[in-house]
């Protein structure tokens, strides 16, 4: 039997469509965020990322109640919005960065 990818289409036949765009990975990035509330860092992505162009992607983790992310221009800026009474006050994050519509 043949391997590889087939796509087909809403039809139900084969399509092969030289126009599909493709998602790369471009970045990853990771750290630490420290702190019960106020612990703030700022990531600067370079190659011409610009969010807001829906050129780009990103894929932060982990999906943290306290963990916030703000992506502006060429900047993912990360919060951890952990109050000190919470039972941890410290936040793993990565984030990898995707071109889109290559």
């Amino acid at each position: 039997m043949p391997s590889g990818i087939r796509v087909w289409s809403s039809s139900g036949g084969l399509r092969l469509d030289p126009g599909d765009k493709q998602v790369m990975h471009y970045a990853f990035y990771s750290g630490t965020l420290t702190g019960g509330g106020s612990a703030t860092t700022t990531v600067t992505i370079g190659g011409g990322y610009d969010i807001t162009s829906g050129d780009w992607g990103i894929d932060v983790t982990p999906v943290d109640y306290y963990l916030e992310a703000v992506s502006t221009s060429n900047t993912v800026t990360l919060t951890n919005k952990n109050p000190s009474t919470a039972g941890y006050s410290s936040i793993f994050w990565r984030i990898n960065v995707f071109k889109l519509n290559q």
